[in-house]
């Protein structure tokens, strides 16, 4: 069988550790052989398909061998013909009957030796004694093309595959050919990678190939692990295949008489431990330079399997430490990745389940006397460690995707990577990531919606208080996510996202985690929950920016969202919702809307397609990517609703009150996500979009709406009403014979009576649900407040419970809480306590799942869900996890969000599952 590899982008190393953790689980089909040094170190699997296995075992062993490149490859090559490629790499494919030659699979041109883009550059680099020959195609513009290199690069991999692949058909089968054919890959590997240049490889960016002892190539002095041979960075250059296939034939006694005696010498020193020493060496010279990143776990994984294979205490210990560095400080307090993108998370997860699999038994891996107390103690130390970190990344994956499995696509994250579908959907909140989950619902009923208020750099999108919403088998309000394309600007942008866009400019981003704010969280369990938060630093400008999300019902057959977007300051709001960025959708106003010729950018500045990925444009160039532009005539609200049009009953319904005189603009936006990376493709797939503009001086904008799907409670609402009474928001929402009234404050608390039909109605507090059947208030929840009452339904809160934080614990590693800070306050007697919200002396603010509340001799112990992660002095408080920093001032406030509610249940937090 003919199999082609194909070149993809930077995410392939995503897919590598999902791959080593589907190799973990193997296991083999007879019986292994014993094994010296404690056993392999990795499992074994069945004989992969990713090579043709067949044909390569029809040639000779010697002609099998002189298939491995001599050569350094370079990685990233586009095909010059066509735009069939992703992220500066072409679509190629490698085949050993033709090992001359590479063919790219989008316009089937061939090269090297192509005469429309003949290699008339040629670079000389010395090597070891021998001169190696880069020869390229030079563009126009300058740059080139490595096609031959490029062909290395591919041929280099599917051979150390077919290494692997052999060996593990040896170790099922016994078959000594298999082995022999494994056994002459390893040790032609270790002939030739000593003499491998160099290489400074990276997307868009002139090549530099050096001599192999030339050592940190200049332009990657700020990024050393660009410095690389095996791959394009350091991160990946030990082989996981070729690591693996000496693994297994370590143990094939013929082996040992290969290369004069001398091959698993050469193996081990030229080759594993060749690769070891450079990977670890750039990244250990320059730590302080670069810090640890969602690949270093990647590295780790590989290097400890090498450090065991080649019996390197010293390199074990080494790597220990660094990766003890990395569980205690690169993750946030709630247990989540630093980097607050699933996708990445992902990939850390991944390769924390290899860490996992390659420090099993490696105490006994050593011979005795080998390792020393200090270095056995790391290693438990760092299991430990490896555990718990293992468990709460978990469950902040686990418990944000979608009914289907998916990834919660917030900033860089693939949406197409797809787990196993869940069963059944819970409110959740994970306030370190700073994401706020609010659904329930079962199997096809699965309602799920959320408040995005991540901070963060690197994989980060402008997307600060977005929302998004997911019923009936689709993502109705979408977040496209990650692309390597060349609208990964828009893809990033402000504009693409459901949220508010000011002065038509892009969001500044959050570095320090510390201006995107988690204000508010309520839950009952069942059919209400609420999120509130803040962004001080996406348009720091800005009076205020914040946006309160309630879902009310149990399931998508009856559930909805009201969102309310309060901004103060600039000239300008566009309230964005981004449609299904999935499949086809139309989009319909129950207002007039006529043709619009004209851009809504600033200046109406046109649309100039990008260059490439690395395109930043302009911080005003979202709006551009705008196309078949609708508008209406000025009006305070509109009833929206964006359709699929596969299934028109699929879809959401929007009412959105703008408080005053705003244009409604439909239009049609890069979905992206159907081009699945396809470049040439990019321009062909759209999702629909609504952009509520308001205009005015010092301009104060209180956006109201409701989103429910269509289906369910969104065809079933009748009428949505929005009162704005002083400091409140009273949104009224009719469904036939029942209603329900959401009171939501404007600022922390908020009074107000008002005349219904049904007779008076009172509110004082920070929110309120009423839900009325026939004339009657039957249900209802109170959230920081005193009263809610009307129908013949009364809901009464207690006092306020604030104050200063007194103390902070962290819990042990195997409690089912992560600490406790003590107080000096005790609970209102009445209804539950659902979140504590701590802010430290600089506004930085954290908030915590409460797991529950003991009563101490003067207040109270409040045991919470995360790890505090502080350190409190009389002047100062330090953050202990990502990121550390030491904040001046008095100690930390809190404000534990209460909630009574109308059952008779009353309960003070709540117990973990």
């Amino acid at each position: 069988m003919k199999v082609i590899l194909i070149c993809i982008s930077l995410a392939v190393v995503a897919v590598v550790a999902i791959f080593t953790s589907s190799l973990e689980s193997g296991s083999p089909k007879r019986e292994q052989p014993a094994t010296p040094v404690g056993g392999r170190v990795f499992p074994v699997n069945e004989a992969g398909e990713e090579v043709d296995l067949a044909y390569l075992s029809q040639i000779s062993v010697e002609d099998l061998a002189h298939l491995v490149p001599e050569q350094s490859g370079i990685r990233f090559t586009d095909c010059p013909a066509c735009k069939g490629g992703v992220q500066d790499t072409g679509k190629f494919s490698w085949d050993p009957r033709h090992p001359r030659q590479i063919r790219c699979l989008s316009c089937n041109e061939t090269y090297p030796g192509n005469p429309k883009f003949p290699d008339l550059a040629n670079q000389q680099v010395a090597s070891l004694g021998k001169v190696h020959l880069y020869p390229s195609y030079r563009r126009e513009d300058g740059y080139h093309f490595y096609f031959q290199a490029h062909r290395d690069h591919l041929s280099r991999k599917y051979l150390a595959t077919a290494a692997r692949d052999f060996a593990r058909t040896w170790w099922k089968t016994r078959d000594d050919d298999a082995a022999r054919r494994a056994a002459a890959l390893l040790v032609r590997f270790a002939e030739v990678y000593p003499g491998y240049a160099m290489h400074y490889d990276y997307p868009f960016t002139p090549k530099v190939i050096v001599p192999p002892d030339h050592g940190i190539i200049a332009e990657t002095k700020t990024r050393p692990k660009l410095t690389a041979k095996w791959d394009y960075w350091t991160y990946l250059e030990i082989s996981q295949e070729l690591s693996e296939a000496y693994d297994i034939l370590r143990h094939w006694q013929p082996l040992q008489e290969m290369a004069g005696g001398r091959a698993i010498e050469k193996i081990e020193r030229d080759l594993l431990t060749g690769m070891l020493t450079l990977a670890l060496g750039t990244q250990e010279k320059y730590r302080a330079a670069e810090p640890y990143t969602n690949m270093s776990s990647v590295l780790w994984r590989d290097a400890l399997r090498v450090a065991r294979l080649t019996r390197n205490p010293e390199a074990l210990l080494d790597i220990l430490a660094r990766a003890r560095i990395f569980f205690e400080q690169y993750f946030l307090y709630d247990g989540s990745w630093y980097e607050t993108s699933p996708s990445y998370g992902q990939q850390v997860y991944n390769s924390m389940i290899g860490i996992k699999a390659a420090l099993s038994g490696s105490i006994e891996s050593f011979a005795p006397g080998q390792l020393d107390d200090r270095q056995i103690t790391e290693i438990t130390t760092l299991e430990s460690l490896l555990n718990v970190a293992m468990k709460r990344q978990h469950a902040s994956l686990a418990e944000t995707r979608f009914p289907d499995g998916g990834l919660l696509p917030i900033n860089d994250t693939w949406a197409s990577r797809k787990g196993a579908a869940r069963k059944e959907m819970e409110a959740v909140l994970f306030p370190g990531m700073g994401v706020a989950i609010l659904g329930g619902g079962k199997g096809n009923e699965q309602f799920h919606g959320y408040l995005n208020f991540s901070g963060g750099t690197g994989h980060i999108q402008r997307s600060a208080l977005s929302i998004g919403l997911w019923a009936q088998g689709s993502e109705l309000l979408s977040d496209i996510g990650y692309t390597h394309t060349s609208y990964r600007f828009w893809a990033t942008s402000t504009a693409s996202h459901s949220t508010v866009l000011v002065d038509g400019q892009e969001q500044a981003l959050d570095p320090a985690y510390s201006g995107n704010r988690l204000m508010l969280w309520a839950d009952n369990g069942r059919d209400f929950h609420i999120a509130e938060a803040e962004s001080a630093t996406a348009y720091p400008e800005l009076e205020r920016y914040q946006r309160t999300l309630v879902a009310i019902g149990h399931n998508s057959k009856d559930s909805y969202l009201v969102d309310l977007f309060q901004v103060s300051g600039g000239s300008q709001h566009d309230y964005l919702l981004a449609g299904n960025a999935d499949e086809p959708s139309s989009a319909q106003l129950n207002l007039p809307v006529q043709p619009l010729g004209a851009s809504i950018a600033n200046r109406q500045l046109p649309f100039n397609p990008p260059l490439g990925e690395s395109d930043r444009q302009t911080p005003e160039s979202g709006l551009t990517y705008l196309r078949n532009l609708r508008a209406s005539h000025p009006a305070p609200a509109a009833r929206l609703d964006f359709r699929t049009l596969r299934e028109p009953h699929t879809g959401i319904r929007s009412w959105v009150d703008c408080g005053g005189p705003a244009r409604f603009f439909l239009a049609d936006a890069p979905s992206v996500r159907p081009a699945l990376e396809k470049e040439g493709a990019i321009n062909q797939s759209v999702m629909p979009m609504l952009i509520a503009r308001r205009t005015g001086e010092n301009l104060a904008s209180r956006f109201v709406a409701v989103h429910a799907p269509l289906g369910g409670a969104g065809e079933r609402i009748g009428a949505v009403d929005v009162r704005r009474i002083g400091e409140a928001i009273l949104v009224t929402v009719h469904q036939g014979t029942r209603k329900d009234m959401i009171f939501l404050a404007t600022g922390k608390r908020a009074r107000l009576e008002v005349q219904t039909p049904e007779g008076e109605v009172r509110f004082e507090g920070k929110a309120g649900w009423l839900r009325w059947k026939e004339g009657k208030a039957v249900e209802g929840e109170l959230v920081n407040g005193s009263e809610l009452a009307g129908g013949g339904l009364r809901i009464t809160g207690g006092h306020p419970f604030e104050g200063t934080i007194v103390e902070v614990g962290e819990a042990t590693m195997d409690a089912e809480y992560g600490g406790w800070f003590l107080v000096a306050e005790r609970p209102p007697a009445a209804g539950g306590v659902d979140a504590l919200i701590v802010c430290m002396a600089d506004g930085t603010t954290r908030g915590y799942n409460i797991v529950r509340i003991e009563p101490t001799g003067s207040g109270s112990r409040i045991y919470v869900k995360e790890r505090p992660a502080l350190s409190l002095s009389p002047t100062a408080t330090q953050l202990l996890s990502f990121p550390q920093r030491t904040i001046l001032g008095s100690a930390p406030r809190y404000e534990a969000v209460t909630r009574s509610s109308s059952d008779a249940a009353k309960r003070v937090g709540h117990e973990l599952p």
